[in-house]
């Protein structure tokens, strides 16, 4: 059975190992410009962009040509934002137009939510979000029964 292409603008935040897998394996069946890949480590970024390897987290496994390496969070989001707006455009019967996926660890979802919200605000109708992290950790402020740790769109 061939394996689909995927068409939708996604953009990974989190360049560790699972972060660097899941993108690399949805930029070798995507064209160019499709996957994005942003890490909060800015040289290990732009030293994977080079050597097109995360020599930290996946010796030896080469990232694929495809694949964005990009060390600016903020020309990351920026970039994703525009190529999902013009894949509205391109496909406005399409339910999904855009896809953030958010694989840090447990401990960084917090910090990467509020980025992601600094940066895009509210999503836009066809934007969908997926975490990666694992394991769950609820927030509780004082005398409420339960608080989300992430909300998207902002409250």
């Amino acid at each position: 059975m061939a394996s689909a292409q995927v068409l939708l603008p996604t953009l990974v935040i989190g360049a560790g190992a699972w972060g660097t897998a899941v993108a690399a394996h949805l930029a070798g069946r995507s064209p160019a410009g499709t996957v994005m890949l942003w890490g909060r480590d800015a040289a290990q970024m732009q030293q994977m962009a080079q050597s097109r390897e995360n020599k930290k987290y996946l010796p030896a496994i080469m990232l694929p040509s495809q694949l964005e390496v990009l060390a600016d969070q903020a020309y990351a989001y920026t970039q994703w934002r525009k190529r999902s707006e013009q894949h509205r455009e391109q496909h406005p019967q399409a339910p999904v137009h855009g896809l953030v996926i958010l694989a840090t660890p447990m401990s960084g979802l917090g910090s990467a939510a509020q980025s992601m919200q600094q940066h895009l605000g509210a999503p836009l109708s066809g934007e969908g979000l997926v975490w990666l992290a694992k394991g769950l950790a609820l927030q509780f402020a004082a005398g409420e029964q339960s608080a989300p740790l992430l909300r998207w769109p902002h409250e």
